[in-house]
């Protein structure tokens, strides 16, 4: 009797302390994506920086045209194209495929920016805009509006926020805004503001409820914050410095307020207690999930853990692929950012996914 009891007891604590499968870490399958430029040297390499819901993915990536050459990249149906010959990046794309970036002015040291459904449109610059005047697009909203910098008419030198809608290219200081890095589907954008003469550099929010300086994690005003990504709720991520800490911080904003995400302690081979860890926020998917970079490698925000990618997937007998660093996230989980894959020098991008959780 003593011993079935005891059985019973073991069985039952068993059952307590077992992990739901709903709540083990999410493990993933990872991509190596490739790269234009062949094998294997140190330039040889790829950077992903946008995703969509049907996992395809841009970027740049190397060619052996010059010393450095980066090209716009889309990969898609397993394989990588370039989009363009000429030098530039790639920085979104939407739900459609549709793909923004930007590419070296013909003639022109300068940058301009692009649209690319299937076809590369070049969208010059403002509107009587100097010959030395420049466009950058760097994000893109599912309805086809494409945002980032432009400069050239006025304030040739500072330039200002470039929003390109309905075929027209508008850009604008207001807020002293200087750069829109992303806009969501109901038109929210978020950017970066800068005031040389204070001087300030601080991440803003355009939206419905008006132009929002959004601050710094310790609000000191004299420190730094900049936004990389907003999602369909307004949701704001990007890194920010704090008083007395040389590194950055990556904070996620909302309702009016912005949240320390913390960093990654103890990465393997990244000094520990020096205090030197930092974490950057990167991108975020419609459910709120954040990836980035903490202390040399990528990471996962989710239900209020930061989570190290490379603890998520599998690895060789001598430890590749290594993630350095995830930039972006679907609606499916998919992640994308750099790593490195097996001895070669350069870093490759990379696609994971998740792996199904099987109920136990």
């Amino acid at each position: 009797m003593v011993l079935k009891t005891w059985i019973a007891f073991a069985a039952l604590a068993a059952t307590l302390n077992a992990v739901p499968a709903s709540a083990q870490a999410q493990r993933y399958t990872i991509t190596d994506l490739g790269s234009l430029y062949g094998c294997c040297t140190t330039d040889d390499e790829s950077y992903a920086v946008g995703i969509n819901n049907a996992g395809d993915v841009v970027g740049s990536a190397l060619t052996p045209v010059s010393a450095y050459h980066p090209v716009p990249f889309i990969y898609r149906n397993g394989r990588m194209v370039a989009i363009t010959d000429a030098l530039g990046y790639a920085t979104a794309i939407n739900t459609a495929g549709h793909v923004a970036g930007y590419v070296q002015r013909i003639g022109n040291p300068n940058m301009e920016a692009f649209l690319y459904d299937g076809t590369m449109h070049r969208l010059g610059g403002l509107p009587l805009h100097s010959r030395d005047g420049y466009s950058a697009a760097h994000g893109l909203n599912n309805t086809g509006v494409v945002v980032g910098e432009a400069g050239g008419m006025t304030r040739a030198t500072t330039g200002g926020a470039m929003v390109y809608v309905g075929g027209q290219m508008f850009s604008s200081s207001y807020g002293d805004a200087r750069i829109a890095y992303g806009i969501n589907d109901s038109g929210a954008i978020t950017g970066l503001r800068t005031i040389d003469s204070v001087p300030l550099e601080h991440a803003f929010l355009l939206d419905r409820n008006g132009f929002r300086d959004l601050g710094t994690l310790d609000g000191d005003p004299a420190g730094v914050s900049v936004p990389w990504a907003i999602n369909a709720a307004g949701v704001v991520v990007g890194y920010s410095t704090i008083a007395g800490n040389s590194t950055q911080r990556a904070f996620e904003y909302s309702n009016g307020a912005m949240r320390d995400l913390g960093v990654l302690m103890g990465v393997p081979g990244f000094p520990s207690g020096l205090g030197w860890e930092y974490s950057l926020g990167l991108g975020i998917n419609t459910a709120g999930d954040i990836v980035g970079e903490s202390s040399g490698t990528g990471f996962l925000y989710h239900a209020g853990t930061m989570v190290d990618l490379n603890d998520a997937i599998d690895h060789d007998e001598i430890g590749w692929p290594r993630i350095h660093v995830a930039t972006g996230i679907n609606d499916r989980g998919q992640i994308i950012g750099n790593a490195y894959f097996g001895d070669r020098p350069g870093l490759h991008a990379f696609l994971m996914t998740p792996v199904p959780t099987t109920p136990q």
